[in-house]
């Protein structure tokens, strides 16, 4: 496989613990991953069932 020298085209799933946990602490690796998707280094990949998901963690 070639090296990338970006992270361009890199679709990712971003599970609901990861997005919890960027958005609780500014500290740590789950926050890096969403610095990365707010500056469109990567894109992440939603379905209709993980944004249900997303909205039951949320609600409470």
């Amino acid at each position: 496989m070639p090296y990338r020298s970006d992270m361009d085209n890199i679709n990712i799933i971003l599970d609901t613990n990861v997005l919890f946990a960027g958005l609780y602490s500014s500290t740590g690796a789950s926050f890096q991953i969403l610095r990365l998707i707010s500056r469109s280094k990567i894109k992440p990949v939603i379905s209709t069932t993980l944004l249900f998901e997303y909205e039951d963690v949320f609600k409470t």
